[in-house]
């Protein structure tokens, strides 16, 4: 059995400073436990790790969490408190796809979108979220059929493709997953940006077995 998937996020010194930042900004939050390497603690009860590993990765926008809200006043407040001394990438707006939305990277780097739920009574809840551009455009949906592949309990949730007679036919516009219970998102992202996946976001997975883990690895 796999327990809980969690999101670790790489800071070079500064795991605390950020986590608190971040409990700060969402209701309900806490920081669980704490050394001077590592930082575990919950945002609404969503847990992540802080590792102060030092200035060999920096976050990159490919892995975002992604926040759903439930009123655009909610929306509104997250956007701008976790902006504070960062920067936007898409301003908090009304898109085709939002009647409000908004992309930014925060002060510690890491990156954010922040957006009203789909529809009216929909929960609250914060997932990663992971953009598949440049070489790696196009591959958002094998990714998730990949990742499906390697846990019991997986689940497509929800995909859009962009539609027929488009540039990007076919590919991912947008899709939202789960694997045993965590959800994630993935999208194909067209254009010309300069940024790719790295180790400074990751995913923990803590497995009961020493052949489970093998299996995620790919060595099982």
């Amino acid at each position: 059995m796999v327990k809980p998937i969690y999101p670790c996020l790489w800071f070079n010194g500064t795991a605390k400073e950020a986590a608190a930042f971040y409990c700060s900004v969402f209701e309900h939050s806490v920081i669980s436990s704490e050394t001077p390497m590592v930082v575990d603690f919950k945002l609404s009860g969503f847990r992540l790790l802080g590792l102060n590993g030092g200035p060999m990765f920096t976050i990159s926008p490919s892995i975002s969490l992604f926040v759903s809200c439930e009123t655009v006043a909610e929306t509104d407040r997250i956007y701008h408190q976790l902006i504070e001394g960062g920067s936007a990438l898409m301003p908090i707006d009304e898109y085709p796809w939002s009647p409000r939305y908004g992309w930014l990277k925060d002060r510690f780097g890491l990156t954010w979108q922040v957006s009203l739920v789909n529809n009216p009574g929909d929960p609250a809840k914060i997932r990663p979220s992971f953009l598949f551009t440049g070489k790696k455009f196009g591959r958002a949906e094998e990714s998730i059929d990949f990742y499906s592949s390697l846990f019991r309990n997986a689940s497509k949730d929800f995909l859009v493709h962009f539609p027929e007679g488009d540039d990007f036919a076919g590919k991912l516009m947008y899709g939202e997953f789960s694997l045993d219970g965590f959800e994630m998102i993935a999208m194909d992202g067209p254009g010309e940006y300069q940024f790719d996946f790295n180790e400074a976001v990751s995913l923990v997975v803590e497995c009961d077995t020493q052949r489970m883990k093998l299996i995620i690895s790919g060595t099982g």
